[in-house]
């Protein structure tokens, strides 16, 4: 328990250094739009500055053409920012939908949680059972003491015998139940390693987008710096020329990102079914096999009644030597019905647990290798943009947006998934603790013993026709 403690901990810590590093790269947002706002208002204010000169100084033409480029700019600057601001606008929507998402996911995974209760309460009634024909054998052994027959020390070997065979039964189940724990217990700690495993590279890719982020802020700032000093040598026609390229290429860039998101959202609609399915084929194999339960342990109680019933009526009517003979066979045959119904319930436990953990290992595979492929995706994207050119003022801006938009939806979708491994890692853990509680309970401190089952019409009417 304190090791896991410990790894919800560290769980918890890492989730909170991912929330600041998003909190960082969403203040280096802003400060890239106060950067923006800022060359803004120096291009108003060379505006006016040019506006002045241009009444003072006889060089009128010149200034006109300036003060258009000038324009011109800063009608493409307001052109460019409503489409980034939609763009990122966008991306958020995309990450609150598969949080959404995730939390309708989180949710179907609690019914089936409460299916599986209900399931374990199936198999307590069942042991509830056990311990009733249990109860009733000792009862038979009191009224055979009682009957004091001859042969008391035969009936004593037996009765030595059925309870060392208990004993070795118990014992056996006890050994696989630990070690089907240890195996579910190794097996967590191996998927808790890769767990940390991916998540330190998520760290590390982080932190490395996050530098390089403020390095091209910082080249941008120095670029704009040195372009202020500068003296203006574009003609009007290469200015507009230029600036009508580089709106085409942000407009491709927006395309793509569209793309993206188109790419994702199918992505995630098809998780969702795969999820859907799954829960729904989960769901029917669970509510077979409790109804199979039910059903058997129904049929077993009534069995039993008759065959009680039955004996009762004879007994009345026999004599002592052949009621103590009727009370041996009975005590050997509810030997026997322990034996199979015990024999039974550790098939069903040891079947249900391994079940259990293959779809959870299963589920929590397919969740890390998404992760991964997600992740080898960002980073080759990320490398692709490292390697082109960097061609002028424009083409750095536009490189530098590009690597901003990048980084914030490539952390938006590794945050995510992160959040969703971790869900699934916690919900295993509980499973596992859950199962190791249940076994230990079952084994060493039985249930206390539930009210009479109530027996239908028609139960009644059966067990009133066969003993007639």
């Amino acid at each position: 328990m304190k090791f896991t403690s410990q790894r919800v901990v560290q769980h918890l810590s890492a989730g909170r250094a991912q929330i600041e590093e998003k909190k960082a790269l969403e203040s280096l947002l802003g400060e890239g739009r106060t950067e923006r706002e800022s060359i803004s208002n120096q291009l108003q204010k060379q505006r006016e500055s040019c506006l002045q000169i241009q009444k003072a100084s006889p060089h009128k033409q010149i200034l006109d053409e300036e003060c258009k480029n000038k324009k011109q700019n800063k009608v493409v600057t307001s052109e460019m920012a409503p489409q980034l601001d939609c763009t990122q606008t966008e991306l958020f929507v995309e990450q609150r939908r598969a949080r959404e998402k995730t939390e309708s996911l989180q949710q179907r995974l609690e019914e089936t949680c409460e299916e599986l209760h209900g399931a374990s309460e199936a198999e307590s009634s069942l042991g509830n059972g056990c311990l009733r024909t249990q109860k009733e054998r000792e009862k038979l052994k009191r009224e055979l003491q009682n009957l004091k027959p001859p042969n008391h020390t035969e009936l004593k070997g037996a009765q030595e015998q059925t309870l060392q065979s208990e004993k070795t039964v118990l014992q056996q189940e006890v050994q696989l139940a630990v070690r089907e724990s240890d195996r579910l217990w190794a097996m967590l700690e191996d998927k808790t390693s890769a767990h940390e495993r991916f998540r330190a590279e998520t760290e590390q890719q982080l932190r490395l987008w996050a530098q390089q982020l403020a390095a091209e802020l910082k080249h941008l700032h120095l670029l704009v710096e040195h372009n202020r000093d500068l003296p203006q040598s574009f003609t009007v026609a290469e200015a507009v020329a230029h600036l009508r390229t580089t709106r085409e290429q942000l407009q491709h860039f927006v395309r793509r990102l569209h793309q993206q998101l188109d790419s994702q959202k199918q992505m995630n609609e098809q998780l969702r079914k795969e999820k859907e399915q799954e829960l729904r084929v989960q769901r029917q194999q669970l509510r077979a096999e409790k109804d199979q339960a039910l059903n058997s342990m129904r049929r077993q109680l009534i069995r039993e009644h008759v065959e009680e019933l039955s004996c009762l009526k004879w007994a009345h009517v026999s004599e002592t030597g052949g009621v103590a003979a009727c009370l041996r066979r009975q005590l050997q045959d509810k030997d026997l019905e322990l034996r199979q119904v015990q024999r039974s319930m550790a098939e069903w436990r040891r079947r249900t647990a391994a079940r259990l953990a293959s779809q959870f290992e299963h589920q929590l595979t397919a969740e890390l290798e998404r992760c991964k492929v997600a992740l080898m995706r960002s980073r080759r994207a990320s490398k692709t943009l490292e390697a082109r050119p960097r061609g002028g003022t424009h083409s750095s801006k536009e490189t530098v947006c590009s690597h901003r938009i990048h980084a914030v939806n490539s952390a938006a979708a590794h945050i995510s998934t992160d959040v969703v491994s971790l869900k699934l890692l916690r919900h295993l853990q509980g499973k596992v603790k859950q199962l190791r509680v249940e076994t230990q309970a079952f084994l060493w401190s039985p249930n206390p013993p539930d009210p009479p089952v109530a027996l239908s019409g028609e139960d009644v009417a059966e067990i009133k026709r066969q003993t007639s």
